[in-house]
């Protein structure tokens, strides 16, 4: 499986990295987390309503709610949460899920 980045391609395994905590995802820590929210502000959309559940690295979700509430006016379609923050321990990130850093 291959991901293409600015116009290079870079080979990745087929198998996911399950060594995060339990055995979990561990996402690739030089993923450009940020293109997903760049595409959704850019991509053209069918006209209709949107519903959105999406799940994943913190900081993204922060970023595709922001982009999904300026294309869609509102969040009350959208269902995102963020399962992990990059950087952080398990016992950190449920810490900071009652803080300001950690509401998505």
């Amino acid at each position: 499986m291959g991901a293409v980045t600015g116009g290079q391609s870079r080979s990745r395994s087929a198998t996911p990295d399950l060594s995060g905590a339990g055995g979990a995802y561990r996402p690739d820590p030089g993923s450009d987390w940020h293109l997903l929210a760049g595409a959704l502000l850019a991509g053209p959309w069918l006209p209709g309503r949107a519903d959105v559940f999406a799940h994943g690295e913190r900081e993204s979700m922060k970023a595709v709610r922001a982009a999904l509430k300026t294309r869609l006016g509102d969040d009350d379609q959208l269902s995102l949460s963020g399962y992990w923050a990059s950087g952080r321990t398990e016992d950190v990130f449920q810490s900071e899920e009652r803080q300001p850093i950690g509401q998505i």
